[in-house]
């Protein structure tokens, strides 16, 4: 089974699924009609089915029993009839969940030259200061500045945010794990962010709740990475 991982990052629990299966294979696994047909009915193409398939397999995983991923008005998945919070990404050949008892935003991408590619549309011209000057970890480091970005915006799930200017990172170092202080500019007003990241192969994911919420010490004020 090509669950890559299952964590408890800051009271989070997160699982990563590699997607190596076809939806048929995938369906098999999960081995509940009702879901497998539910997904179905919802999605149409292979890709789409395959992602939301492996979630699913995540979070069963995650919770011990297999549950129906619903989406609200805004796109924002949740469990019906549960007061747990959720949250889903997929980057190409993964699916990664995030279930705590708070509000949670995740994600997870492929490092490649498409962040680098639209950074002028997220990173802020303070942010952009202290990247570094080497391609491969000028490249981490944006990929690793995306993703920190996505997950804030799922967390905040307002969709007047802007990642270019309503989200800005402290300064941080990419290594192959650590945490990020993040400030972001909500219709509510600024909230103070914490974003947790591991690297693994070429992929990056990231776990971000706010910071009044368990988990984090409330000294971490800058990034704490290392090796």
């Amino acid at each position: 089974m090509p669950l890559e991982y299952i964590e408890n990052i800051a009271g989070v629990r997160c699982g990563v699924w590699r997607i190596s299966e076809s939806a048929a294979e995938l369906a098999r696994m999960l081995d509940d009609a009702e879901i497998t047909g539910r997904i179905a009915q919802e999605v149409s193409s292979e890709k789409r089915r395959k992602e939301r398939l492996a979630a699913t397999l995540v979070l069963r995983e995650l919770a011990g029993l297999p549950l129906f991923v619903e989406h609200d008005g805004g796109g924002r998945p949740y469990i019906d009839g549960s007061d747990s919070f959720i949250s889903v990404s997929h980057s190409r050949e993964y699916a990664a969940v995030g279930m705590a008892q708070f509000p949670v935003g995740i994600d997870i991408e492929k490092v490649s030259d498409k962040q680098a590619s639209v950074a002028d549309k997220f990173v802020m011209p303070c942010e952009n200061e202290y990247l570094p000057d080497m391609y491969e970890e000028r490249r981490k480091a944006i990929a690793l500045l995306w993703s920190v970005k996505e997950a804030v915006y799922k967390l905040a799930s307002d969709w007047n945010i802007h990642l270019g200017c309503d989200i800005l990172a402290e300064r941080f170092t990419p290594y192959s794990c650590g945490r990020i202080s993040v400030r972001v500019n909500t219709s509510d007003g600024e909230k103070d962010v914490i974003s947790e990241y591991r690297f693994f192969a070429d992929t990056v994911f990231v776990v971000s709740q706010y910071r009044n919420f368990k988990g984090w010490s409330i000294d971490s004020v800058s990034d704490t990475s290392h090796t």
